[in-house]
């Protein structure tokens, strides 16, 4: 958006826009001009594509503030200063998970559900965009459970929500069920860890054809033991 309004998106804008995408998929800073080239054009030589390159850029630049993309020495990068990126300010804030103790754990995880509204560049199949989508979901996932099991122990009603809206990022992953079963466990709420497990089965079995693995039975007939 710029002024709060989306940019223009007629025939001519597509390929600009495009390759937009690509520069916020590949990083955003010092993007090779040569791999943006080959990933749009590749099937032209490489003059004809680099000379693409330029004619998109220069149409791209039309579209966005000035001096916001910075073209120098053959690498592309989007000023920082000019521009707010949802994808950047999701991986500061991932960062800070991985550094951050388990008191912290909580207000950041909240932060970074707030920034993710779902999958990146939903219904783009290009590979750039494909590789990207598959490292940020996988990069939420890893750092979400590592701290959500960090603060289980200390804080289990702090790290329901947090399972809970992870479930929505991946249900189809055991790990993140059980985990909420153990939260319930401890807080000596029964019902909730029976109801969870039901949801875990439901999910494997409607989406996967599936049932709970060896490990989750086993965690459920040990949480329904008396006196567990």
């Amino acid at each position: 958006t710029l002024d709060d309004k989306p940019l223009p998106r007629s025939p001519s804008h597509q390929k600009p826009l495009e390759l937009l995408q690509a520069l916020v998929a590949l990083g955003g800073r010092e993007v090779d001009e040569d791999k943006l080239a080959e990933l749009f054009w590749p099937e032209a030589e490489g003059d004809a594509a680099r000379r693409n390159l330029k004619i998109n850029i220069h149409r791209l630049r039309k579209l966005l503030p000035e001096n916001t993309l910075v073209w120098t020495e053959g690498k592309l990068s989007l000023d920082a200063r000019q521009v707010w990126v949802d994808v950047w300010a999701l991986e500061r804030e991932l960062n800070r998970l991985d550094q951050a103790s388990p008191t912290d754990a909580a207000a950041l995880a909240q932060r970074i559900f707030s920034l993710y509204r779902g999958e990146f560049l939903p219904g783009n199949t290009e590979s750039w965009a494909l590789a990207a989508r598959e490292r940020i979901h996988n990069k939420i996932l890893r750092l979400l459970t590592r701290a959500v099991e960090t603060l289980l122990p200390a804080d289990p009603a702090a790290a329901i929500p947090i399972y809970e809206k992870t479930i929505e990022i991946d249900p189809l992953r055991e790990s993140l069920y059980q985990g909420l079963m153990r939260c319930y466990q401890i807080l000596h709420r029964p019902a909730e860890v029976e109801h969870v497990y039901r949801r875990c089965r439901d999910t494997l079995k409607r989406e996967l054809g599936l049932a709970p693995s060896e490990e989750t039975e086993t965690l459920i007939k040990r949480l329904r033991a008396p006196n567990t």
